[in-house]
């Protein structure tokens, strides 16, 4: 079996942009093609719930999307013990194999987070899974183990949740954290190491995008704290990087040509912390940091990890007021970008308001929609930022954390609590149908062959064609 370590050096490999091979309907990684969201025309229901559904099936624990590759729909999910892949036959639901690989820690993460939450991706032929708690590991269709990859722990307070993506023969993994964030490239035919890049920014839970796919110029985009960066898929070379993002995104870019949206949060409003002047007063023993008991005089104890940036156990004053300072920095919000413009005409737009904290946005005839968590649904003419209708989804004031999908002109929305909103994708955009899943949703749903996937905390759905 093929197994990095931390630091093998670059190996060098030829490189063959190739078109995957899978049914062109599949939904082979996070959000579908590319990342965009976009299913086209599936013909699909319109109400989601239970009793609708044509079939569904208890899956293990995890927050990663399913994906669709060749009549298997695909999950993760963990145990104490295991990390698990699962595959279902995607018209009966009938489970087809799973496998697992050990856990080889356990990551000390945030309680919503955990060693599930990344996308596995899909070429049409293997299918490459990646698990924070061990690393990464191909199987074929039928399950067959391909090789694997283990990587080192690491050092991200919220888990990582970056999810793999495929450019022809390169398998590539952004692993943004807290210190020595880096961008990892593989042959993914047998797990070698074609080239690691090392980031100088921090944090981040954003899944890439491919700029150019298919092209000889394929490049990756990165999302991280503060920039998006543009490495060339071959090499890893750092082509471009726009700087002036926001802190710590979790929404993927959206690629349109040369023009990509981006999403960071505003923290410092949607979830302000104390100043620093006003945290210290807490701190009793005049040591001059910070212990857990002293965080949790203000509910910041569970925070800790993301506090202290050098990982000593304590937060110092230096390390609180960095921390605070970025978190409220005012280079949030959805910003449109033109690659390729100087670096005065780069920003074509920027939006501060109702910015969403963890959905992806979605493009669909030119029209971008977001949303953000109490169900504030807003439509932009993509080219200008101009907002054409801002509003709550009526029926579903609640957070909003999987992202949106769009198929057969309808954009389809899940909360986190269960709430299915279907709305008319365009700018002046209407409800169409509410349902209710009856059970939190943490995952993206997938689209293939006239069906959307939906996967509940313990189950995976199946709605549209039935099974013949």
């Amino acid at each position: 079996m093929k197994r990095l370590r931390h630091g093998i050096a670059a190996a060098a490999v030829c490189f063959v942009s190739l078109g995957q091979t899978a049914n062109a309907e599949d939904w082979l990684r996070f959000r579908g093609p590319n990342g965009t969201g976009i299913a086209g025309t599936q013909n699909l229901p319109l109400d989601l719930s239970p009793g609708q559904a044509t079939w569904q099936q208890e899956v293990p624990f995890g927050r990663s999307s399913p994906i669709v590759v060749e009549g298997l729909v695909v999950v993760t999910g963990a145990t104490e013990t295991d990390l698990l892949t699962a595959a279902f036959d995607a018209a009966s639901g009938e489970p087809r194999w799973q496998e697992s690989v050990p856990r080889l820690r356990q990551d000390e993460v945030f309680s919503m987070s955990g060693p599930g939450m990344a996308t596995p991706v899909s070429d049409g032929d293997s299918i490459f899974v990646f698990f924070p708690a061990f690393g990464l590991v191909a199987y074929d269709l039928g399950g067959k183990e391909l090789w694997r990859a283990e990587l080192p722990p690491f050092d991200n307070f919220y888990g990582l949740a970056s999810s793999p993506v495929l450019e022809g023969d390169v398998l590539l993994l952004q692993c943004d954290q807290q210190r020595a964030p880096f961008l990892l490239a593989l042959n993914k035919n047998d797990g070698e190491l074609l080239w690691r890049k090392e980031r100088a920014i921090g944090e981040s839970w954003s899944t890439p995008a491919i700029l150019n796919p298919g092209s000889d110029s394929a490049a990756i985009l990165a999302l991280g704290t503060r920039s998006i960066d543009t490495y060339a898929v071959r090499t890893g070379e750092l082509l471009s990087s726009v700087s002036g993002l926001g802190y710590t995104p979790v929404a993927s870019p959206i690629v349109d040509g040369q023009r990509v949206y981006v999403t960071a949060p505003d923290g410092g409003s949607d979830s302000p912390i104390p100043t620093p002047a006003t945290m210290f007063t807490y701190d009793a023993d005049d040591s001059g940091t910070l212990s857990v008991e002293e965080l949790n005089k203000v509910g910041l104890g569970t925070s800790l990890g993301w506090l202290d940036r050098d990982g000593d156990g304590t937060v110092t004053k230096a390390e609180y007021s960095e921390t605070e300072a970025l978190w409220t920095m005012q280079d949030f919000g959805i910003v449109a970008i033109d690659l390729g413009q100087s670096a005065e005409e780069q920003i074509a737009w920027r939006e501060r308001r109702a910015v969403p904290w963890i959905a992806t946005p979605i493009l669909h005839k030119g029209v971008l929609f977001t949303v953000k968590d109490g169900g504030i649904l807003t439509s932009f003419d993509a080219r200008t930022g101009e907002v054409i209708q801002r509003g709550r989804i009526e029926g579903a004031a609640e957070a909003f954390h999987p992202s949106p999908i769009v198929a057969d002109d309808r954009l389809y929305f899940t909360s986190s609590s269960g709430t299915v909103a279907v709305v008319s994708a365009v700018g002046e955009w209407e409800l169409l149908q509410l349902s209710e899943l009856d059970e939190p949703v943490y995952a993206s749903p997938a689209v293939a062959n006239g069906r959307i996937f939906v996967r509940t905390r313990t189950k995976l759905m199946s709605f549209g064609r039935p099974s013949h």
